[in-house]
């Protein structure tokens, strides 16, 4: 049930004939880490306490308090030479072991159930109770855009940086995104991906899916891409996955058409034919920034408001 759909030979002693790769199973029959949290979420069988550390904490200002009392009720007891010095050690034994109430335990818990009640009161339901108390040390959250409760798929915003072809808040619609694009930056969207067809359906990473599809382009065949009315054609020379090392991906293209910008809804004109070879890439805003031969002026700025609003940010460049 498994399509694979990249692959590289190996080297030495590992090379397989006829250019295939050597697959390796390295486990079988684990859990899937959605499947984990679901059980975490019904099956939770945590204690709904406080952590040890901050209970000795606590104990350790009641126990500072009950020595300072004790301390003094054995100086009061010792200067009057009448009082009764069993009575006086009853006392302060007293003093000290009183320091940890029988409500202690229950108190504490009973503060981590109503940090949960003022959770779920705000729709927010916490898996894991003892770690409520941390909360209050947290300064920074961090959140995934895509998880294992949330759908794959990916829709494409807008593109930004381009001062001839203003970007669309409206959506992409039957007629694709609904922004005129250069050329070249529709190239990168449709060319600089890891996609590829296995039984004749497009696979591959979501959001390369939707940058091909947010153009209206398909790809034919494994490595080649055309647009929607078959005048602009890319053909994948060379594709250098992406690497989380370099936060980036290229590809060298050769490139049949006219070029034109695309213009949604807008038939692209009868123009002359050419054959012309692309370099494009594709990376985090942060490492394709300083191999930028043009850095558009608000660029930093553009990033910094899309990662506000919670936006997976790319950066296209050939």
């Amino acid at each position: 049930g498994t399509s694979i759909v990249m692959h590289r030979p190996g080297s030495g002693s590992l090379a397989a004939p006829s250019g295939a790769a050597i697959a390796v199973v390295l486990r079988t029959g684990f859990d899937t880490t959605q499947g984990k949290l679901v059980r975490t979420i019904l099956f939770s069988v945590d204690r709904v306490t406080v952590s040890s550390k901050d209970a000795f904490h606590f104990l350790g200002i009641l126990l500072f308090c009950a020595v300072l009392s004790a301390a003094y009720v054995l100086r009061e007891g010792l200067s009057d030479p009448e009082r009764s010095r069993f009575k006086l050690f009853l006392a302060c034994s007293h003093i000290i072991t009183n320091v940890v109430p029988p409500e202690f335990p229950i108190t504490l818990s009973l503060a981590v159930t109503l940090s949960l009640v003022q959770l779920l009161s705000n729709h927010v339901y916490c898996t894991e109770p003892f770690r409520v108390p941390f909360a209050g040390q947290v300064d920074c959250c961090c959140f995934d855009k895509t998880g294992t409760l949330t759908a794959e798929q990916l829709e494409v915003g807008a593109v930004y940086g381009l001062p001839d072809h203003a970007p669309s808040e409206s959506g992409i619609g039957a007629a694709g995104l609904p922004q005129s694009l250069p050329f070249h930056t529709m190239a990168v969207m449709a060319g600089c991906t890891s996609n590829t067809v296995v039984d004749g359906e497009l696979v591959g990473d979501p959001l390369d899916k939707a940058a091909m599809q947010s153009v209206l382009w398909s790809m034919i065949v494994p490595d080649m891409v055309s647009s929607s009315d078959g005048r602009e054609k890319l053909q994948i020379l060379q594709r250098f996955p992406f690497q989380s090392e370099l936060a980036r991906m290229a590809v060298v293209a050769k490139h049949v058409g006219p070029g034109e910008d695309w213009r949604p809804g807008v038939p692209t004109s009868a123009g002359a034919s050419a054959t012309s070879y692309v370099i494009l890439a594709k990376g985090s805003p942060e490492a394709l920034r300083p191999l930028l031969a043009s850095v558009p002026s608000d660029y930093d700025e553009t990033v910094d408001m899309l990662g506000r609003r919670g936006m997976r940010v790319i950066c296209l460049a050939w």
